[in-house]
């Protein structure tokens, strides 16, 4: 698995590529961890790169939507993986009470999440 980070002024890019297994997990944690630990709350996950998501991985991702609720965070997963997309949504991460967005382009989640980042 391979990860970069891009910073933008209130929010959080985190490009992941690879495999996101219980091995790698993680490693994923704790960069999630550092972002929300530096004032990150607002944060965009683009998965398009990723190949292999078990569940170590669709725990990561509740793990940073339950860190971010309590502080009115926001999750951007990019996603164009129907096969993928259907996984997240069986197990309700993209269920209307929670706070992640699910969107097919990066353009579309860093615009839409700027947006609503500004308005609050």
């Amino acid at each position: 698995m391979e990860m970069k980070v891009e910073q933008r002024e209130k929010l959080s890019i985190l490009d992941i590529e690879g495999e996101v297994d219980h091995f790698v997990a993680p490693k994923l944690l704790r960069e999630i961890d550092k972002l929300i630990d530096s004032g990150c709350d607002w944060l965009i996950l683009d998965i398009k790169k990723v190949d292999y998501l078990d569940s170590g991985g669709i725990g990561v991702l509740f793990y940073t939507m339950q860190q971010l609720a309590p502080r009115q965070g926001q999750i951007g997963v990019i996603c164009d993986d129907q096969n993928l997309i259907r996984i997240l949504e069986l197990v309700g991460l993209f269920d209307k009470k929670t706070n992640v967005s699910l969107f097919a382009e990066r353009d579309e989640g860093i615009k839409t999440l700027e947006r609503k980042v500004n308005i609050v």
